[in-house]
């Protein structure tokens, strides 16, 4: 797959542990999006 990635955003989640609730884990997820690199892959939609 050919693109441009980019970042938009970064979500961070806190959460106890299931083993051991007095830790708290930190979930992070980071959201992206895929540009086309070349005009060969933009798509018509009807």
């Amino acid at each position: 797959m050919f693109g441009i990635w980019k970042a938009c955003d970064v979500e961070e989640k806190r959460a106890p542990a299931r083993i051991d609730p007095s830790r708290i884990i930190t979930y992070v997820t980071y959201k992206l999006i895929l540009s086309p690199k070349f005009k060969r892959q933009l798509i018509e939609s009807n």
